[in-house]
């Protein structure tokens, strides 16, 4: 389970086999504004694109991890000196897992994650909370435009 405050708002990531005790738990603490609910037996069996990670500079005692959407934003922020870019077609979504292989990837005791999304931003925090190598802090950031800005400070 991932969680993350947003003013007065409380987003809740879960995996379960039984959603709907989740549901009724959850229901005792106020309103739902959205619900999604996957089946991911059904999402995992099936054959998806993946993330692939792409490497940069790396190597430093700091590290920046990215999220790209296209080839062109990868290697704009490659360039921009991000350490790794985590890149997929249109909206697949890295994972908590990809986040890790990025975080390892780098070798850095503090890294700076840009997971440019909504969706993105769990993942990263689920993963910063796993790694145990270095200390991971992740923006909310939540389009490329922003990870731009920040990169060119």
């Amino acid at each position: 389970m991932v969680t993350a405050v947003e003013d007065d708002k409380v987003k809740v990531h879960v995996h379960t086999k039984t959603p709907e005790q989740v549901l009724s738990y959850a229901h005792r603490f106020g309103e739902f504004l959205t619900l999604k609910i996957e089946n991911m037996s059904v999402q995992h069996s099936e054959k998806s694109p993946c993330v692939e990670l792409f490497t940069g500079n790396g190597g430093g005692e700091f590290a920046v991890v990215a999220v790209a959407h296209d080839t062109v934003m990868r290697d704009l922020f490659l360039n921009m000196g991000a350490d790794a870019v985590l890149a997929g077609e249109g909206n697949l979504q890295p994972s908590t897992k990809d986040f890790l292989k990025a975080f390892e990837s780098t070798g850095a005791k503090r890294i700076f994650v840009f997971p440019n999304s909504k969706n993105s931003n769990l993942s990263a925090l689920q993963a910063g909370g796993f790694y145990a190598d270095g200390e991971v802090t992740v923006f909310d950031t939540n389009s490329v435009a922003q990870c731009y800005a920040a990169l060119s400070m």
